[in-house]
C-alpha cells in the first residue's frame, strides 16, 4: 500500500507531459488501461531530442551530397580534358600531362591527410567548405598557354582536393547514425561518381561546341554555386575537440600512428593502394 501510494504521489510530481505516459512499463506491472501497451502516449507525438537531432543530421548529409555533386560536376571536365588541352593547345608532351595528374594526386593525398586532422581539431564543415571550390584552381589550368604556371595551379588544385575528400568522408561520419552509415556511404559515392560522369560528358560537348574557355568558366561558377549552397545550408557539426570538450584531446588525441597501429588498418590501406595503382 505504501509502495502505492509513493508511486501515485511520484506521478503528481510529474512533468505534465509524463502524466499521459502510462505507468507499469518501467515496473513490469500490467498497464491499467485497457488497449494501451506499456509506455504508450495515448497517440501524443513523441518529439524527443534525439528524434530532432537525428532529423537534423539527415539534411546534413542531403545537403553535403549537394554541394559535392555541384562540385563534382563543376571538377570532372578538368581531369577528363586536361590531356587533350596539353597536348593540343599548350603542345606539350604526354608526360608533362602524367606529371600535372601525379604533382595533384600527390600533394592531394598529403593534404588530405592534413584535412582529416583538420577536421577532427577544428571544423567538418570548414574542411568541406575549403575543398568544395577545388574546380576553381583545376579550371585556371585552361586559362594559359605557358607550362611555367600550370605546375603551381596543379599544386592549388591537389591542395583543394585533398581537403574535399577528407573533409567530406569525416561530414559524412558525423552527419549520420552509425546504424546508416553503410548506405550513407554507398549514396555518397554513387551520386559523386554520377556527377563526375556527367561532368565529364558535359565539358566534353562544351568543348567541342564553344572551347576550353567556356569549359574553365563554368567549372568556375558551378564551383561556386557549390560553396554557396554548402555555406548556406551546412550546419556546424562541431569537430571531435569540440565534442569531447577534452584538452588532452586538443592537445594530441588518436594521431596517425596511433591509426596506422588499429589491427587490420594496414590491410585496408593495402587493397586501396594497389587497384588504385
Amino acid at each position: 500500500m505504501a509502495s502505492r501510494s509513493r508511486s501515485i504521489s511520484d506521478l503528481a510530481c510529474a512533468h505534465p507531459a509524463q502524466v499521459f505516459r502510462l505507468t507499469g512499463s518501467e515496473s513490469g506491472a500490467p498497464n491499467p488501461v485497457k488497449g494501451f501497451a506499456p509506455g504508450a502516449h495515448f497517440g501524443l507525438p513523441r518529439r524527443s531530442h534525439r528524434g530532432r537531432t537525428l532529423a537534423a543530421m539527415g539534411r546534413a548529409f542531403y545537403w553535403l551530397v549537394a554541394a559535392l555533386v555541384i562540385g563534382g560536376v563543376a571538377g570532372a571536365p578538368i581531369r577528363a580534358l586536361l590531356p587533350a588541352y596539353v597536348e593540343g593547345q599548350v603542345k606539350a608532351a604526354p608526360s608533362f600531362t602524367s606529371l600535372l595528374l601525379a604533382i595533384q594526386l600527390g600533394v592531394g593525398g598529403i593534404f588530405a591527410l592534413a584535412g582529416g586532422s583538420l577536421s577532427d581539431r577544428l571544423s567538418r564543415r570548414t574542411i568541406v567548405l575549403l575543398g568544395v571550390p577545388s574546380a576553381i584552381p583545376g579550371a585556371l589550368l585552361f586559362a594559359t598557354h605557358d607550362p611555367v604556371y600550370l605546375v603551381p595551379m596543379a599544386v592549388v588544385w591537389g591542395v583543394l582536393t585533398g581537403f574535399q575528400a577528407s573533409g567530406g568522408q569525416s561530414f559524412l561520419m558525423s552527419a549520420v547514425e552509425p546504424s546508416k552509415t553503410g548506405t550513407a556511404t554507398a549514396v555518397f559515392f554513387l551520386t559523386t561518381t554520377m556527377s563526375g560522369a556527367i561532368g565529364a560528358w558535359a565539358g566534353g560537348v562544351a568543348a567541342d561546341a564553344f572551347g576550353y574557355d567556356v569549359v574553365a568558366a563554368g567549372g568556375a561558377v558551378l564551383a561556386l554555386i557549390g560553396v554557396a549552397t554548402a555555406a548556406r545550408f551546412l550546419p556546424d557539426l562541431g569537430s571531435d575537440t569540440s565534442r569531447s570538450g577534452s584538452a588532452s584531446h586538443a592537445s594530441g588525441g588518436m594521431d596517425y600512428l596511433t591509426v596506422f597501429r588499429q589491427p587490420g588498418m594496414w590491410t585496408i590501406v593495402l587493397l586501396r593502394f594497389w587497384p588504385t595503382v
